[in-house]
């Protein structure tokens, strides 16, 4: 869905001399950077108590430890008794269960915590793990007056294992403040569930006037979000010189005196880069509805003509068309009756619209002049969505339907469907006699595994399909089919990429062909909210790698065109057939091209890729590209001109770059320097205008690098044509494979298809039909090609 920046990732941790764990990473970023930094990630994502740890490896504090009375102390060297001291002048006094001892100075002897741990046996233990993992050799090692302060919850405290000595610090209601530990050495960890309690901890900790804190973590957004004042006063009082946030809310964080915290969100891609988590391509079930996608562009152009000539905004009203794409049933009567509904709904907010804003501009303005016709324009959406819809698919789907993801507020009514359907499936199997009865559940079974039933997704094996909102679908059981119905009524189109980013299971989404248009643009931009942190100046303060990875930036046409050719091995594979026939002629065609193959009288539908030899087919070839183009601008004149508008300009720029060399160099050796692909015989069809656009986009890169003409600029090509081009082949290829199918489909049935009928008359698919011929397959060999575009 979202793939992960890998090269850049890699650069970052090989830089920082760390495996491929994301909390070594931060780790790393904390230690070796003196600034604030907040990163806004799932503070779930990361281990937690291994960040703690690693972070108070290097604390000392100071050389000296002012022993108070009371305070409880073990000698380093004898560790045979837990003493109290009991007096300090004229000389140490130190007082056990059983003796009292006079001492002439508390060299050697290291204090205690107030812990619960009181067996010898167990202190022993903590003394030696201390000395092993801190390299603690003399008494002031144990001293730990500088801590590594944490805001946090008790949870944390519990994960942190007892080597490493650490107390969790809580109000109780009555303003005491209460210290536990989990050693009976002094902690160098001091997790505090508040900031606002430092001050009552400092006060009753041990040795609290000696403690100092050089960084201050705060675990979780909640811990720092409503603090930020008292975090900000601490900080300039300098009771810590570092402050470090991590939580997954993206929070303004200002310190004052210009201390801004560097920013570091981390993306789903990135964490599941460093999970090793695999990147789920979620499939499509596409409703292809011209007639739906034609009435709904043309109520958009409506609506931004008013909105042009009057310099309003009408753009509320476009809710109505998401809600169609959503708002649905599984019975095809309940639907229209809801569409119906819709229509109201949106005669009424129409009108309001337009007497807010046409009012406050025209007193007397005749409101019909603009509702009537866009109400008239809806309703025609509303009459073409009724057939050839959602309901109509989800009706004779054929496989099972394990959860089907619908917007919580519709899920019942839904459930409420279902039941019936299921019920009235059961009674379509009936018993007639005593004989009957036996063989009822046999019949139920096979009633129930009928692929041509209606409903057969829904009851298929006796199973009813649940039925869920978006955010209680499951995403643990892989063989689980789970079918989410719209990008749309289930929150921000954005929380449903996050969603299907993090996935570790595929869904299928169940889109209407313009709705699929509409999840690309919101992926693009979506996309763009990635690279904008990728290319950070925060990101870069912290890691001290430049993004520069090819897949997802480009700045100029030397790194674009680099992608290009360094990727060139990992691009897409092709599997292509070469067929040679009896008569000695050849195709070459892609493995998933369905053709016609004669078997016992009948012609059968099936892919290159199961042919054989022996095979007796019928392969129709589209017809010339004249008819093509001119079927495709009937369909699509505005992108048709659009296409033809870029082809001209670069088309152009070429011929003038070509007429204008002045340099003993010709241009196409100069385009054969920057590695230009084709032949002089294709740049000369180039330039008399023979070609659209260049079979390879990168050859178009190059064009436009070499001649150096602004017509072609970087961001013009990257931002705008691109895209157009990619949108233009697309339709052009779905048109060649649209026609080729409504070909087979007249030889097989005698039925002219709705797509075929609008170009040709039966007579004339009978004279098509008639000159194609039946080929007998001599030899079948693949090829792999690579798809270089």
């Amino acid at each position: 869905m979202l793939k992960a920046p890998e090269i850049y990732l890699n650069s970052i941790l090989k830089k920082a001399g760390v495996e491929r764990e994301i909390t070594c990473l931060i780790d790393r970023f904390i230690t070796e950077n003196n600034k604030n930094l907040h990163f806004i990630i799932d503070e779930k994502v990361l281990r937690l108590s291994d960040l703690l740890i690693r972070q108070c490896q290097g604390l000392k504090g100071k050389a000296t430890f002012n022993f108070p009375i009371g305070q409880k102390v073990i000698s380093l060297k004898h560790q045979n008794a837990v003493f109290t001291i009991y007096a300090l002048h004229p000389e140490p006094v130190l007082k056990d269960k059983q003796s009292t001892v006079t001492v002439r100075n508390l060299n050697g002897y290291i204090p205690l915590s107030n812990s619960d741990i009181t067996q010898l046996g167990t202190i022993r233990n903590r003394i030696t793990d201390f000395k092993r993992i801190f390299q603690a050799e003399k008494q002031s090692d144990f001293f730990c007056n500088e801590k590594l302060l944490v805001i946090g919850n008790r949870n944390l405290f519990l994960e942190i294992p007892k080597e490493h000595p650490a107390c969790f610090v809580w109000e109780k209601n009555d303003g005491e403040i209460n210290i536990e530990y989990n050693s009976p050495l002094l902690p160098k960890i001091a997790i505090l569930k508040n900031i606002n309690i430092l001050d009552k901890y400092i006060k009753k900790e041990i040795n609290g006037d000696q403690l100092t804190f050089s960084t201050c973590i705060f675990i979780g957004s909640s811990k720092f979000e409503n603090s930020i004042n008292i975090i900000r006063n601490y900080y300039n009082q300098r009771r810590f010189s570092k402050v470090v946030f991590i939580g997954e809310k993206d929070i303004k964080i200002d310190l004052g005196n210009n201390h801004v915290p560097l920013r570091w969100k981390w993306t789903i891609p990135e964490i599941k880069f460093f999970r090793n988590e695999r990147n789920i391509q979620h499939e499509f079930i596409i409703v292809q509805n011209g007639e739906l996608e034609k009435a709904i562009t043309e109520f958009y152009q409506a609506v931004k003509e008013i909105e042009n000539k009057h310099t309003i905004g009408l753009k509320p009203i476009y809710r109505f068309i998401r809600r169609l794409y959503y708002d649905w049933n599984l019975r095809q009567e309940t639907t229209i009756v809801k569409l119906q509904q819709i229509q109201q709904e949106f005669d009424i907010a129409l009108k309001q619209l337009l007497i807010e804003t046409l009012g406050n501009i025209f007193t007397d303005f005749d409101f019909e002049e603009y509702q009537k016709p866009l109400s008239a324009k809806f309703a025609k959406i509303i009459e073409v969505i009724k057939t050839n819809n959602k309901t109509e698919k989800l009706k004779y789907y054929q496989k099972q339907i394990h959860q089907l993801i619908l917007p919580s507020f519709l899920s019942n009514i839904n459930k409420r469907e279902l039941d019936e359907i299921a019920s009235q499936t059961y009674k379509c199997v009936k018993a007639n006699s005593l004989q009957a009865i036996k063989k009822l559940q046999n019949d139920l079974s096979d009633h129930l595994s009928n692929p041509n039933r209606e409903y057969y997704s829904f009851t298929a094996n006796g199973k009813i399909t649940e039925i869920v909102s978006l955010s209680k679908s499951d995403d643990s059981n892989e063989k689980f089919q789970k079918i989410i119905t719209s990008i749309y009524g289930s929150g921000k189109v954005e929380k449903l990429i996050e969603k299907l980013a993090r996935a570790k299971t595929e869904y299928k989404l169940l889109l209407y062909s313009i709705e699929e248009k509409a999840l690309q643009f919101y992926l693009d931009k979506y996309h763009e909210a990635l690279n904008k942190e990728y290319v950070s100046a925060d990101r870069y303060s912290i890691c001290g790698v430049e993004f520069n990875d090819p897949y997802y930036q480009y700045t100029n046409f030397d790194n674009w065109l680099k992608d290009f050719f360094t990727y060139k091995t990992e691009s897409r594979e092709t599997d292509i057939y070469r067929i040679t026939f009896t008569d000695n002629s050849k195709y070459k065609l892609p493995a998933t091209k369905t053709v016609l193959k004669i078997q016992d009288k009948e012609k059968l539908l099936v892919l290159v890729e199961d042919l054989n030899v022996g095979d007796k087919v019928i392969i129709y070839s589209n017809p010339d590209k004249e008819t093509m183009r001119a079927i495709f601008e009937l369909k699509n004149p505005e992108l048709q001109k659009t296409a033809e508008d870029y082809s001209i300009r670069w088309r152009t720029c070429l011929k003038e770059a070509c007429q204008n060399n002045i340099t003993e160099e010709s241009l196409y050796q100069q385009l054969k320097n920057n590695h230009f692909s084709v032949s002089e015989l294709t740049f000369r069809k180039y330039l008399e205008g023979e070609v659209m656009f260049p079979r390879s986009f990168a050859d178009l890169l190059i064009i436009a690098k070499t001649i150096n003409d602004p017509r072609l600029s970087f961001d013009f090509l990257k931002n705008t044509m691109k895209p157009k081009i990619e949108e233009y082949r697309g339709k052009e290829i779905e048109y060649g494979f649209k026609f080729s199918n409504s070909i087979n489909h007249y030889i097989i049935t005698g039925e002219v298809d709705e797509f075929i009928s609008e170009w040709l008359k039966n007579e004339e698919l009978d004279n098509i039909v008639s000159q194609i011929p039946v080929k007998t397959i001599k030899e079948i060999e693949l090829i792999t090609t690579n798809n270089d575009d």
